[in-house]
């Protein structure tokens, strides 16, 4: 309660040193400039979760259980915060390069991982299907697949005959190798 009081002091008054500052901007001078300024979408954001934090410090020392969990679900606009701190969005520039530079070896990439994913799913099928109700259809078998390429490992459909196991260990490790 002490660390989110003391951040929402901070944070308050960055937030109002930021609407003092603008008016250094010719386009922001004067409270009309500034009230511009408060109107753009990250300010308003920020404003948002400023006040929702204040909200959910005054519910919660009066032991309002129902309106903190409510505006505590606000606070996810906090991680917008994060984004804007990349300001001329040079990391999402990099990204947008690099995936259009090997744009190929990502498809290349991908359509390898389909075809694996049918392939261990037919195999991991035609074993199973006889001697395993999980894996009634080759939807069920795709399924299985999906979660066990990605290495999710939901584990609400497995194996039961010793071969269907070697291939799911042997899928689950090249899932591992391949993302």
């Amino acid at each position: 309660l002490i660390l989110e009081f003391v951040m929402i002091v901070v944070f308050g008054l960055e937030y109002i040193i930021r609407i003092w500052s603008a008016g250094c901007c010719c386009r922001y001078r004067g409270w009309q400039g500034r009230l511009r300024f408060a109107r753009k979408p990250f300010c308003v954001i920020d404003i948002i979760v400023l006040i929702a934090s204040v909200a959910v410090v005054s519910a919660g020392s009066q032991g309002n259980v129902f309106a903190t969990s409510a505006l505590r679900s606000l606070r996810f606009l906090q991680i917008l915060r994060m984004v804007r701190m990349d300001r001329r969005g040079g990391t999402w520039k990099l990204l947008g390069s690099v995936v259009y530079a090997h744009s190929k070896e990502l498809v290349t990439a991908w359509y390898i991982g389909f075809l694996v994913l049918i392939f261990s799913s037919f195999l991991v099928y035609l074993v199973e299907k006889e001697f395993n109700k999980e894996f009634d259809t080759y939807a069920d078998a795709l399924w299985w697949g999906t979660i066990t390429l990605t290495t999710i490992g939901y584990g609400d459909k497995t194996p039961q005959t010793w071969t269907g196991r070697l291939l799911s260990a042997g899928f689950a490790l090249l899932g591992i190798s391949f993302f």
